[in-house]
């Protein structure tokens, strides 16, 4: 059976138009319209409400909620474990926090915040319990409704301690402060 040419030549032909589409479409792709579509999309009420989970140098190991009130402001509070609970039998500090945030638009997903843990042994207080956290931090967080979020930031920590036998407050130390953690937002 003889293969007629003009078949071959349509299918060459048929396969090049439809790939000089695809690559047409291709070509006119531009990331930076994809982006700004998909940020214009996103639902932009407020409050945001996002229950997290987190560790931390000054926050500890916790359990949280930010809330998103404005598109510049938020505050978080936090319960949880000092990290030395993991690391240590004795250690028995239990961290609270409270925190506020800033980012500049909801456009650009970084934020500086500025926040104050507590820690406490309870009962068993020794001599310099409870500590007092106190950190400056800038980080990064794309908080979108509806969805899985996850934050990470760094910066400084000053740690106070509360003398039992004097009853006054002492300047402790300055550490550095990482702090990261996922929650889902609504």
């Amino acid at each position: 059976m003889k293969k007629s040419p003009f078949l071959f030549i349509l299918a060459v032909f048929t396969i090049f138009l439809n790939s000089s589409s695809y690559s047409q479409t291709l070509l006119n792709f531009n990331p930076s319209l994809q982006v700004s579509k998909f940020i214009s999309t996103q639902k932009t009420s407020y409050p945001i409400f996002l229950p997290h989970i987190g560790i931390g140098f000054a926050s500890g190991v916790r359990a949280g909620l930010m809330v998103q009130a404005t598109e510049n402001f938020s505050g978080e509070i936090s319960a949880g474990y000092d990290l030395a609970n993991f690391t240590s039998a004795s250690d028995e500090e239990k961290r609270y926090g409270v925190g506020v945030s800033y980012r500049y638009s909801e456009k650009i997903p970084v934020f500086i915040s500025a926040l104050f843990a507590i820690g406490d042994r309870g009962e068993k207080a020794n001599l310099r319990s409870p500590k007092y956290y106190y950190s400056l931090n800038a980080g990064y967080i794309w908080l979108t409704k509806f969805s899985m979020n996850f934050f990470a930031r760094g910066g400084f920590a000053l740690r106070y301690y509360y003398e039992r036998s004097t009853e006054t407050v002492h300047y402790d130390t300055l550490l550095p402060n990482i702090d990261i953690g996922f929650g889902y937002s609504f």
